[in-house]
C-alpha cells in the first residue's frame, strides 16, 4: 500500500511542475491580437458619446459656453453627440415656471423657459441633442407634464424622460407600484398638454429587476429607448486605480442590460454612469486612470450593443450639483477644461469618428491587454489596445487583411494617479479647445505587426 501511495503521488507531483512551467511559459509568452476586419459585428451609432448634466447646473454650462469659446470646443471635438439633462437635482426638489426667474441651486431648480431656450441654443451650436429629464418626484405631475410638453418643442430634441433614479425613492422596494402609476400619470398629462416627443426611460439604477421588470411589463410600449444608470461602487476612501481598472464588472452589465432592452425590442443607453457614486473617489476618479477606464468602458459598450453612454459630471460646480458638493468624477473642470475622464471620450471618439462597425478580436497570452477594433467607413481599421499591467508589453496584430501603412497614437500620464499632465498622440488639449494629435508610424508587414505598449497606457493603431 506504501508502494501504491508512492507511484500516486509521482504523477500529480509532476502535473504541478508541468503547471508551473505551462504558467510561466503563458506568462512569458507574445501577446497576441488577431482582428476579424471584414465580419462586421456592430455598427458604430452616430451618437454614441454623451455627457450627462445635472439640471440645477444649466445656468453654470450655459454662463461658461457664452463666456468661453473654447468650452464649446471641447464638445465639438467628440460630437456628434448627446447631452442627457437630467440627475438628483432636476427631481424632489425642482420646479417648472413660466413666470419666476431661473434658479440654479441644487435644492431650489427652477427652470424657466428662457432657461430652456438658452441650453438648447448652446447645444445646437455644438451639434449635439438633448434627451431631457423632467421630474418625477416632486409630486406635481401636472407642472411636470406642462415642463414636458414645453421642452418637446425644442430642436434637437433626442427624447423627454420622467424622473431620476425611481429606485431610490422612499420605501422603493415595496412602493414601486405607486411610482410606476405616478410615471403613468406624468406620460398622459404629457400627451394632453400636446407633447410629442418620444420618452426613454425610466433612468433606474441597473439592476433594479424590482422596479424594471414591472415597468417594462407595464409601459414598455410607451418608450422607445431604455435607460439606465451605472457606477463601479460607491466612493470609499479606500477605492484605487487597480479596483477601477478591473473592468470585468463593465462586460457583465452591459451584456445584462442590453439583453433586456432587447427583450422589449428595446434599444439601450447608459445615460448617467461615471467611476464612484457620491461625487467620485478623490485621487482616482480624477486622475489618469479614469481616461483609462473611461475608454475601455465606452469600447467594452459598443462590443455589448449599447447604443449610448453618457458620463455624468458637466460641468463641476458644487451649488448646481447633488448635495452641493464638489464633484471628482467629472469629465470637464470648473472651468470649462478637460479633466483626465475627457480624455479617454476623445481616445473613443477617435476609434469611431469614421463610422463603420465595431468587428471581432480575439487574444492569446495577453493577461490584462483589452483589444478593441472598429472598421471605419472610411477604408481605415483602428485596433485599440489598452494595457493595464504595469509594465510594457509587445504585442503582436495579425489583421484578416493586408495593410501598406499604419500610424499610432497613444493615451498616457506621467502614472496612473495623475491628476494632470495627460496626453493622447503626443498632445493636450490646448488651451482654445482642439487637440492636435502627432501620430507616429507602425511598420506593418503584410497581416502582421507588432506593437509595444508601455504600461498603463491604450493605444490606437490605425491601418490604411
Amino acid at each position: 500500500m506504501k508502494c501504491w501511495r508512492v507511484l500516486s503521488i509521482i504523477p500529480v507531483a509532476a502535473a504541478l511542475v508541468m503547471g508551473v512551467i505551462s504558467s510561466t511559459a503563458q506568462a512569458s509568452a507574445t501577446p497576441t491580437v488577431t482582428v476579424s476586419e471584414t465580419t462586421p459585428v456592430n455598427a458604430v451609432p452616430a451618437r454614441y458619446a454623451g455627457f450627462s448634466i445635472d439640471p440645477a447646473n444649466l445656468c453654470y454650462v450655459v454662463s461658461l459656453a457664452q463666456t468661453d469659446p473654447s468650452f464649446g470646443q471641447l464638445f465639438e471635438n467628440l460630437g456628434p453627440g448627446v447631452f442627457r439633462v437630467g440627475g438628483n437635482t432636476g427631481d424632489t426638489h425642482a420646479s417648472w415656471s413660466t413666470t419666476a426667474t431661473a434658479s440654479c441651486i441644487w435644492n431650489n431648480l427652477v427652470v424657466t423657459p428662457a432657461l430652456v431656450q438658452s441650453f438648447f441654443a448652446f447645444a445646437q451650436s455644438v451639434g449635439y441633442q438633448v434627451m431631457w429629464q423632467v421630474p418625477l418626484g416632486n409630486n406635481n405631475p401636472a407642472e411636470d407634464a406642462a415642463e414636458a410638453a414645453y421642452v418637446s418643442t425644442m430642436p434637437d430634441l433626442q427624447s423627454i424622460e420622467i424622473g431620476n433614479e425611481p429606485n431610490y425613492y422612499a420605501n422603493a422596494t415595496t412602493n414601486y407600484q405607486t411610482y410606476i402609476n405616478n410615471w403613468d400619470t406624468t406620460y398622459q398629462d404629457y400627451l394632453a398638454d400636446g407633447g410629442t416627443a418620444t420618452v426613454s426611460g425610466p433612468g433606474v439604477t441597473s439592476y433594479q429587476s424590482f422596479y424594471l421588470n414591472p415597468f417594462l411589463t407595464q409601459d414598455s410600449a410607451d418608450i422607445t429607448t431604455l435607460t439606465e444608470h451605472y457606477y463601479m461602487g460607491k466612493a470609499e476612501s479606500s477605492r484605487t486605480c487597480s479596483d477601477l481598472l478591473a473592468v470585468g464588472k463593465l462586460k457583465s452589465v452591459s451584456v445584462a442590460d442590453v439583453a433586456l432592452a432587447r427583450s422589449y425590442s428595446l434599444p439601450f443607453i447608459m445615460n448617467e454612469t461615471n467611476t464612484y457614486s457620491g461625487v467620485g473617489e478623490k485621487g482616482v476618479s480624477n486622475a489618469f486612470c479614469s481616461a483609462l477606464w473611461s475608454a475601455d468602458y465606452m469600447l467594452i459598450g459598443l462590443e455589448n450593443g449599447v447604443q449610448g453612454i453618457y458620463f455624468h459630471g458637466v460641468a463641476d460646480y458644487p451649488k448646481g450639483n447633488s448635495g452641493g458638493a464638489v464633484q471628482f468624477y467629472t469629465p470637464v473642470n470648473a472651468n470649462g477644461t478637460p479633466a483626465p475622464e475627457y480624455y479617454g471620450m476623445l481616445f473613443y471618439h477617435e476609434m469611431a469618428s469614421a463610422g463603420g462597425s465595431q468587428v471581432g478580436v480575439t487574444t492569446a497570452n495577453a493577461p490584462n491587454i483589452d483589444a478593441h477594433a472598429i472598421a471605419g467607413g472610411d477604408g481605415e481599421l483602428r485596433v485599440a489596445l489598452i494595457n493595464r499591467n504595469s509594465t510594457a508589453r509587445t504585442v503582436t496584430v495579425h489583421t484578416a487583411l493586408a495593410y501598406a501603412q499604419a500610424s499610432e497614437i497613444s493615451l498616457s500620464a506621467p502614472a496612473l494617479n495623475s491628476l494632470s499632465g495627460v496626453t493622447l498622440g503626443g498632445a493636450s488639449v490646448a488651451a482654445d479647445g482642439t487637440w492636435t494629435p502627432v501620430p507616429q508610424p507602425v511598420t506593418v508587414t503584410g497581416s502582421t505587426s507588432t506593437i509595444n505598449v508601455p504600461a498603463n497606457t491604450g493605444v490606437i493603431v490605425t491601418y490604411s
